[in-house]
């Protein structure tokens, strides 16, 4: 159970995000339902200008795989006092994980499944974080539950213009539909 839910992006209203500076510019189109995040060299995203949430909270994003090579989501959001990231169609465009857990990014820690992505999917993805676990569902079922007591945590510095909540894609044009929050 948590609060009432906050919408962090409409689908339209983009005032309380700013592009993350990844090597390029990329322009941000608004089309009728998002805002499309284009294949970013290397990597283009958005960061939330506004209070980030905190753990523990809920976070639920909708988005969509236009096309691409490598992952069309990823996510940064703090975690006990660090950060890490959710990467959805990474190495390839399969490898689903966080990044970095004791010293690994999720291609090669406990939190790696492998799931394909199709282009022109949308998906729902709901992020659960306390300071002892991270949970992800993905269209309602469960993609990862990590336990994260005892363990390191880092971010690799390529995400860092996502601090402290930022979305990200690499290599892939992405639609971000919606962002909401709560706190748990």
């Amino acid at each position: 159970q948590g609060s009432e839910w906050e919408v962090l992006f409409d689908g339209g209203d983009l005032s309380q995000w700013k592009a993350g500076i990844f090597g390029e510019d990329p322009e941000f189109e608004l089309v009728e339902d998002g805002v499309v995040i284009p294949q970013g060299v290397p990597l283009a995203g958005l960061t939330y200008q506004g209070t980030a949430p905190s753990p523990p909270f809920e976070a639920e994003f909708e988005v969509t795989k236009e096309y691409g090579a490598d992952f069309f989501f990823a996510v940064t959001f703090p975690v006990r006092g660090e950060h890490l990231t959710l990467v959805l169609g990474g190495w390839g465009g399969v490898v689903c994980g966080l990044s970095c857990i004791d010293g690994e990014d999720a291609s090669g820690n406990a939190t790696r499944t492998i799931k394909n992505f199709p282009d022109g999917s949308r998906y729902r993805v709901r992020l659960a974080v306390t300071d002892e676990r991270v949970r992800v569902d993905l269209d309602g079922e469960r993609l990862l539950d990590a336990d994260l007591r005892g363990r390191k945590l880092e971010l690799r510095p390529e995400v860092d213009p996502s601090v402290p909540f930022g979305v990200a894609s690499f290599a892939t044009q992405t639609i971000l539909h919606r962002v909401r929050a709560r706190q748990l």
